[in-house]
């Protein structure tokens, strides 16, 4: 009788056990769901300072295009403004009315130069004007000096913003990629006058020589 007694007695405190709350500190029981009571844990997907690959990656730049001179014509104002003087960073007005030309240009230029021709359209030595400054060295299809300080300087425009740098030259990137219009100005000089054949060339990033129009009116 006794040991009958000791039997009902231990399924009475398993479930006393099972209905009673935890202790304080203790482990919450999961639900039927599996999650523990008092909310679902949190994903483990989601990083509050994890840094967002897309938004941190720079732009990629486009490489430079081939330089290319696709116009070249003589300006509205040629012969009737004085901008500048006759040397390299000279941007002031020195009294003498300049030559302006147009040109239209596409990619990556980084020289100008007008030159006089002969009629073979080949550069004859008589006149040249280039944005080479200083002692930086001509490209011998085209030199009339072997230093760029030593030809006549050329005033670069785009509108109303002058491109060249304070010494004269272009700053290295000033044309990359695109197609652009630029004025140049010159200073008057007999061979580079109305009825004169002129050629602008440029020189490509690489250093090549790029044959631009010829003009002779």
């Amino acid at each position: 009788m006794a040991r009958s007694s000791v039997i009902l007695v231990a399924p009475f405190l398993v479930g006393l056990a099972a209905c009673s709350p935890p202790t304080k500190g203790g482990a919450a029981h999961p639900s039927a769901s599996g999650e523990p009571l008092g909310g679902p844990a949190p994903s483990a997907s989601v990083a509050t300072n994890a840094p967002n690959p897309s938004a941190s990656a720079a732009p990629v730049e486009a490489p430079p295009q081939d330089a290319k001179i696709l116009k070249f014509t003589r300006a509205s104002d040629s012969g009737t403004v004085d901008r500048i003087g006759e040397k390299d960073g000279e941007f002031s007005p020195d009294g003498k009315n300049d030559l302006s030309f147009d040109v239209t240009l596409e990619g990556a230029v980084t020289a100008l130069f007008v030159a006089a021709v002969d009629a073979r359209g080949g550069a004859s030595g008589a006149f040249q004007a280039d944005t080479l400054t200083g002692k930086e060295f001509q490209p011998g299809e085209l030199a009339l000096a072997y230093q760029g300080g030593k030809t006549a300087g050329i005033v670069v425009f785009e509108g109303e913003t002058r491109l060249n740098g304070a010494n004269g030259a272009l700053p290295a990137g000033t044309f990359r990629n695109g197609t652009r219009t630029v004025r140049l100005y010159i200073p008057a000089d007999s061979a580079a006058k109305p009825g004169k054949p002129l050629r602008v060339y440029a020189l490509g990033l690489t250093g090549e020589i790029v044959r631009g129009p010829t003009l002779d009116r």
